[in-house]
């Protein structure tokens, strides 16, 4: 799994490329606390588009990083089904 960060401004855009399970959740977790906590960036986006896999426990540790440190970013090019997955945890994707 790779993370391919791109900076436009004060935007950030985080793009997951390969697998995404738990490993890669806790590496992207802790990236985006590094560049949360910059104070830098107004809109942080992690696109799953060129994601190969994403895995349902990948994406819950992904809840649980974001609701425990209170990091807001937009997802987007989540399938359907991990859309799904993400209603179950109590995150609503869908427009994301």
């Amino acid at each position: 799994m790779a993370l391919e960060i791109t900076r436009t401004g004060n935007e950030v855009l985080i793009t997951v490329v390969g697998t995404f399970d738990a490993k890669a959740a806790a590496r992207l977790c802790s990236l985006l606390s590094d560049v949360v906590g910059s104070g830098e960036p107004a809109r942080v986006t992690v696109d799953f588009g060129r994601a190969r896999e994403v895995s349902a426990v990948g994406l819950a540790a992904l809840v649980g990083c974001r609701a425990g440190n209170g990091i807001s970013v937009r997802l987007r090019g989540l399938s359907r089904r991990d859309t799904r997955v993400m209603s179950y945890l109590g995150h609503d994707a869908s427009e994301e």
